[in-house]
């Protein structure tokens, strides 16, 4: 093995439903310019996307007359605001987005994905999710309770080249409620289920 050529990585990211620290959050936006110009960009452009077309750029600064450090965003008419005025989906979204970028796992666990998210905005979020972790080679593993969630999930997939999306529900068996048994879902069964509404969470 060349090490010299040696990326490391995290081998897992886990985000649960709490709201993420923003000051925790502004952090690992700052290491990602660093690891890779490009990604800063990236991080910016898909926020454009999934959450406002408005936006122009993104800002780590400290406030005045604090010690804590913020992601600022420009929007272009007027002065930039901190991200904790921008609401819980800005919020969340970048969240997620700066694990994956600043941390660079290879895996990344959410919890309840749909937390903090609209549903109008969520086939948008998943495309630009899916994207990301393509080009960055991760693999995600999400829990939600919303079908909203899983059909914008799909319909973002169903864009995408190969079947690159599965789903599983958890079932606690009848004869033996100790004992869950997994149901995998591929692309033709939940087009199925969507088609004709049936429950798959």
């Amino acid at each position: 093995m060349n090490f010299s050529n040696f990326e490391a990585r995290e081998i897992i990211s886990i985000l649960t439903t709490k709201h993420g620290d923003p000051s925790e959050i502004s952090e690992l936006y700052n290491q990602i310019a660093p690891l890779n110009p490009d990604n800063e960009l990236k991080l910016e452009e898909l926020l454009r996307k999934a959450i406002d077309p408005r936006l122009r750029r993104l800002r780590y600064a400290k406030p005045q007359g604090t010690s804590t450090h913020l992601v600022y965003v420009d929007f272009g008419d007027g002065p930039m605001l901190p991200m904790t005025q921008l609401g819980q989906a800005f919020i969340r979204t970048l969240q997620i987005y700066c694990e994956i970028f600043a941390n660079r796992p290879k895996i990344i666990l959410i919890d309840e994905i749909e937390n903090g998210l609209h549903h109008e905005g969520m086939e948008d979020f998943w495309k630009g999710l899916m994207a990301v972790l393509e080009d960055q080679d991760v693999q995600l593993f999400a829990t939600t309770h919303s079908r909203e969630c899983m059909e914008a999930a799909q319909k973002a997939a169903s864009g995408m080249a190969g079947d690159p999306l599965r789903f599983m529900r958890l079932d606690r068996m009848v004869d033996d409620p100790s004992k869950i048994v997994g149901t995998t879902f591929g692309k033709r069964e939940m087009e199925t289920a969507i088609e004709f509404k049936t429950e798959m969470r």
